[in-house]
């Protein structure tokens, strides 16, 4: 009930069509608690594959380019879904200035 009430969320907002949509804090709730009950029950079965475990492992690959370019502009690209995950564990450093892409967006050609 949970996963057919935020699609039909997302839907209805019209948040999945679009590259203002995704980027939108909207968004991103509604696919974290999407995500919430399969992370709870299959997280750890999965092993390595798991909601968590692969967000982890994949950070960890960032955060590690992150430390080693520290100073250089950096641009990450993930999955939509995965990026509630990743702007999550990026709002924790201090040494990183987020850009919000939607300035981008609105800029023309």
């Amino acid at each position: 009930a949970q996963q057919r009430r935020v699609d039909r969320a997302l839907r209805t907002q019209d948040l999945n069509t679009s590259l203002q949509g995704i980027h939108t804090t909207s968004y991103d709730d509604l696919i974290r608690e999407r995500m919430q009950l399969y992370d709870q029950y299959f997280n750890d079965d999965l092993g390595p594959g798991g909601w968590t475990n692969i967000n982890a492992a994949h950070y960890a690959l960032t955060a590690a380019a992150l430390d080693a370019h520290r100073g250089r502009r950096i641009l990450i690209t993930f999955g939509a879904w995965h990026k509630h995950w990743f702007l999550d564990k990026l709002l924790e450093r201090s040494d990183i200035e987020l850009v919000d892409p939607q300035s981008f967006f609105d800029q023309e050609p």
